[in-house]
């Protein structure tokens, strides 16, 4: 990383040529302008381009963390009590309905817990979906699409619109996410 804000350093240090295409009058050509021109708007680009490359090489690295980690918290003991006694018994029930939210109170500390460790569920933020960044947001909806194949007629569709409703996420939001749902269906 560091070699990269190296080169971006040299790179925005870079001076264009102090001579090009001059008349015989010592004048720059319109060729010459043109080109000194391009020169300017190829490193322009090129800087932002650099940045580009840097701000979303940082947000992946630190996705991919998030990845890894995932959950990991579901395997510490005062989690881990809760969610192994109840984990086969939430893949037969359909996601949202009453019994499903019969068992999720049964999960009592173990779920506050994970709550409290997960930024990745609304339930950690006291605004909700409104507190959370676009990590935590890529995250939630790919835990939605990894737990909807677990459940008893999953579907990541049903899963946005429930979730829509019960965290009270906006319009926009919900349509963003059913278009990432449309996307990612047609390439799994």
């Amino acid at each position: 990383m560091e070699k990269l804000v190296k080169l971006f350093e040299h790179v925005s240090r870079h001076k264009e040529p102090e001579k090009i295409h001059r008349t015989p009058s010592g004048r720059t050509s319109r060729k010459g302008r043109a080109l000194k021109d391009y020169l300017s708007h190829f490193v322009q680009v090129s800087d932002h381009k650099f940045l580009v490359l840097l701000y979303t090489g940082k947000f992946c690295t630190k996705l991919m963390y998030r990845a890894l980690a995932h959950d990991f918290s579901k395997l510490f003991p005062d989690e881990a009590r809760g969610f192994s006694k109840s984990s086969r018994t939430f893949r037969k029930i359909p996601y949202g309905g009453t019994t499903y939210n019969r068992y999720l109170s049964h999960l009592g500390e173990s779920l506050v817990f994970h709550y409290r460790r997960n930024k990745h569920h609304p339930q950690h933020y006291s605004d909700g979906v409104r507190g959370m960044d676009l990590l935590d947001l890529v995250e939630m909806f790919y835990d939605w699409a990894a737990a909807s194949k677990r459940q008893s007629r999953g579907s990541l569709r049903s899963s946005i619109d429930k979730n829509t409703e019960r965290f009270s996420i906006s319009e926009d939001l919900s349509r963003l996410l059913m278009n990432e749902r449309n996307r990612f269906r047609d390439k799994n």
